[in-house]
């Protein structure tokens, strides 16, 4: 089948971005920076937080893509002086304390970050979502020991299922339904690309999808992304979007909607409208291709 219209929600086509806590892979630290920096300014931590968030954000951005990354770069060859420096800027974009990021050797993951940026005050950060907050159990945890909006939202959205199930569907009464599982620990990760004969160790299906886009130049990409989702960042949406590897012709044909929200934006009922009203003008926009 031909589709006019795909509409990606928080996207993971690169999953190895989505994977910070795999030891030695560094490369979504700088496309987390912008992130944290956002969840630090909406938490009134930063030191000299700004008015407004978007400029903040353009200028973390340049900073985490430029110098940020250059230093990462280095490895343990970065001297002291610009060490220091480096430490500094983290410091005033994240609210984390100097010491940490020092300790960290500069490199914090989205679950340390959790944990790290209220830790004074007892509380945790939302890993899907970071607006959301809730106590921290154990002060001396290095990671954050579960997610605030998970906890906050999972209990309702499984009560609704349930009714709905057992309620409006007469559904196999009686029957015990699991609403999470582990089953990420044993997932094949593999993917293989259409003619590719090695398949890929962590799935990209960013390949793909500029496969499609070539193979059937007239379809259009939507995705829809939260400022404040820690599980998929906005920056790591971006460098995925850039990195599609498709025909300039074909770049305007993709589009992101940002929303002052995390991964499940819905959540929040003004970004809620805003997504249904997205959802609708792209919906229409194909539907005249």
């Amino acid at each position: 089948m031909a589709f006019n219209g795909v509409i990606l929600v928080s996207m993971a086509t690169d999953c190895d971005l989505s994977s910070d806590n795999i030891p030695g892979n560094q490369r979504p630290l700088p496309l987390n920076l912008p992130t944290y920096a956002a969840v630090a300014w909406y938490h009134k931590i930063l030191p000299d937080r700004p008015a407004e968030l978007s400029p903040l954000l353009d200028e973390v951005r340049a900073f985490a893509i430029g110098e940020y990354s250059q230093a990462l770069m280095q490895g343990s060859n970065l001297p002291d002086g610009e060490r220091y420096a480096l430490l500094a800027k983290l410091h005033r974009h994240t609210g984390l304390s100097t010491d940490y990021l020092d300790k960290s050797d500069l490199r914090v993951n989205t679950l340390q970050f959790c944990k790290e940026l209220l830790r004074e005050r007892r509380e945790t950060v939302g890993w899907l979502d970071a607006r959301f907050l809730g106590v921290a159990f154990d002060p001396f945890c290095k990671y954050a020991e579960y997610d605030p909006q998970d906890s906050s939202t999972t209990p309702a959205f499984v009560a609704a299922f349930l009714d709905y199930l057992y309620r409006d569907l007469n559904f196999r009464l009686g029957n015990t339904y699991v609403m999470w599982t582990d089953v990420w620990k044993t997932w094949d990760y593999r993917h293989k690309v259409a003619g590719e004969e090695i398949p890929q160790a962590m799935v990209n299906t960013g390949v793909d999808l500029a496969h499609a886009m070539g193979f059937n130049p007239d379809l259009r990409v939507l995705v829809l992304q939260g400022v404040y989702d820690l599980a998929t960042t906005f920056l790591a949406t971006e460098y995925q979007v850039s990195h599609l590897n498709i025909h300039k012709d074909l770049r305007s044909h993709i589009e992101i909607k940002y929303y002052d929200a995390g991964h499940m934006m819905y959540l929040h009922e003004p970004s809620l409208k805003k997504f249904k009203a997205d959802i609708a003008a792209f919906l229409d926009a194909t539907n005249r291709l």
